[in-house]
């Protein structure tokens, strides 16, 4: 599976995919630098990939057709929690998902994760 991570996650996100074999590709580190929300859904839905973003605007069932991506994590942690924490924590509540459960919307926040169908 391809993972899109939104520039406003950090690099180290793709920590979260990395055992799971899966390829990552961070939006700051490519053409997708500072594009509009479409066109990374664009790209997204093109290859098929993952998004994981902090922008909930984006898991929008109004503004996107969501069905066309492969999956969604949203993550809601707050802005002051570090990078190290951040990411060590979306390791732990991610680990026990199955490649299936990722073809959903999922929110990842402190204490949990809530999933929904995409379709």
């Amino acid at each position: 599976m391809k993972v899109l991570i939104d520039e406003n996650l950090p690099v180290s996100m793709g920590a979260c995919f990395v055992n799971r074999g899966w390829e990552i590709v961070h939006a700051a580190e490519t053409e997708l630098r500072s594009q509009p929300d479409e066109v990374l859904f664009d790209y997204a839905a093109r290859h098929q990939a993952l998004v994981t973003t902090r922008d909930v605007r984006f898991a929008s069932l109004i503004r996107f057709p969501l069905d066309q991506l492969a999956g969604i994590v949203v993550v809601r942690f707050p802005q002051t929690v570090s990078i190290q924490n951040l990411v060590r924590e979306c390791t732990r509540l991610l680990a026990d998902l199955q490649e299936d459960d990722f073809r959903n919307l999922i929110v990842v926040e402190p204490g949990g994760v809530r999933m929904r169908p995409l379709r």
